[in-house]
């Protein structure tokens, strides 16, 4: 059976760029960290990721951001139906965005954000973030945000306004 050897990333090839968002995306962004650090702290760790989704679902509820949650998504493959993919919440009003949720007990892997950028993209969503409610004894929240540009997509850092560009080996 094949299988492609996952590669160390080479600094060389890293792609990063500087990304400029208008001040309200920026400003959502934050409002997003806020809301995923509430339903973090309210809990902490040992819960599974549904509780998770449903600390976060009030945090959107108490803003009035509609949403809708375990969206099904039918997947296909040369115009035949393949199975479904499962979206854990996209926001239907205040900003096109999806996130992928995780409760693990390790830093959010390559993986989840290639499957957060699938979802974005059957969808048309040009911005998401894993979110990783992290169950490690050191570790704490952690928010990977994902955006869209003309040629690709970027882990997005906040602070730096810095997108690195996910490449698919």
């Amino acid at each position: 059976m094949f299988r492609r050897k996952e590669a160390e990333e080479d600094p060389a090839h890293i792609v990063k760029r500087h990304i400029e968002l208008d001040d309200d995306v920026l400003g959502k962004f934050r409002t997003i960290i806020e809301m995923c650090e509430n339903a973090y702290r309210g809990l902490r760790k040992g819960f599974s990721e549904c509780v998770y989704e449903e600390a976060l679902c009030i945090e959107l509820q108490e803003r009035n951001i509609h949403y809708t949650r375990q969206e099904t998504i039918p997947c296909m493959y040369k115009s035949r139906f393949v199975g479904n993919i499962r979206l854990d919440i996209i926001l239907q009003s205040w900003c096109s965005f999806i996130f992928e949720l995780k409760a693990t007990g390790s830093s959010i892997q390559t993986d989840e954000r290639w499957q957060l950028v699938r979802y974005m993209s059957r969808k048309e969503v040009p911005y998401g973030a894993v979110v990783n409610f992290n169950q490690g004894l050191t570790k704490d929240l952690e928010i990977s945000f994902i955006i869209t540009q003309d040629d690709g997509y970027y882990i997005y850092d906040l602070e730096t306004q810095e997108g690195r560009r996910l490449r698919d080996a």
